[in-house]
């Protein structure tokens, strides 16, 4: 899924400035509940913890949640990773979004990757795969991928205010999982033949339910 022509101008390579629909669960922690400005929510009192398999240059895996334009580069090696430790909340996932924008390392998007979700860092699994995903590209570096999908006559749909559709979760309705951590893993190539893992920002959609230390409420659908 691509964002609409007129979101793709304003994503300039950071998602948080994107339309109200495309602010997730990152806007949230960084923004307190979206009661105060955004600041990198890993450096807030309820932290996103950010990790990567490697790193080339100066690059910053942290700048992934942050809402300032910078730009992270693994180094060219098979199965390069970041991930994304919510630490005290428990998110079930419904989307997620990334950009891939580089002023000097243009060319190097995402190809083949998963999305996957873990509850202690270690166990893994795979949420949405995908194999020569052409999303991301010069004049589009911003893509919004589902984690569920459409079915007729389901007698669980509902309307998704991102895409627009009725959809129902890939997950047994009554089994949805929920994760703590989630990381994006590079599988094949880049769109340049080479094995680097270039981002630029990232957000993820879904539902929070649970955060500990603060006073429990009905827990915040991000879609």
């Amino acid at each position: 899924r691509t964002l609409p022509n007129s979101d793709r101008k304003r994503s300039k390579g950071r998602l948080r400035d994107m339309p109200e629909r495309y602010q997730g669960v990152v806007s949230f922690v960084g923004t307190e509940e979206f009661k105060v400005p955004f600041t990198n929510p890993s450096q807030g009192s309820i932290s996103v913890l950010v990790g990567c398999s490697s790193v080339w240059g100066q690059s910053d895996p942290a700048s992934l949640v942050d809402e300032k334009v910078e730009y992270f580069c693994s180094k060219d090696a098979k199965g390069q990773w970041v991930s994304f430790d919510f630490s005290d909340m428990l998110i079930i996932p419904s989307a997620y979004s990334f950009v891939s924008f580089h002023p000097i390392l243009s060319g190097y998007y995402p190809r083949n990757w998963v999305f996957e979700g873990s509850l202690n860092g270690t166990n893994w699994t795979i949420i949405r795969e995908h194999h020569n995903d052409e999303t991301i590209t010069k004049y589009n570096p911003c893509g919004t991928w589902p984690l569920y999908q459409r079915v007729e006559g389901s007698s669980h749909m509902r309307n998704d205010p991102v895409f627009g559709l009725e959809c129902v979760d890939p997950f047994e309705v009554d089994q949805r999982q929920f994760f703590r951590c989630f990381r994006i893993r590079q599988t094949g190539p880049n769109s340049f033949g080479s094995h680097e893992l270039q981002l630029t920002s990232i957000e993820i959609f879904g539902e929070i339910l649970y955060v500990v230390g603060q006073e429990k409420s009905k827990p915040p659908k991000l879609h």
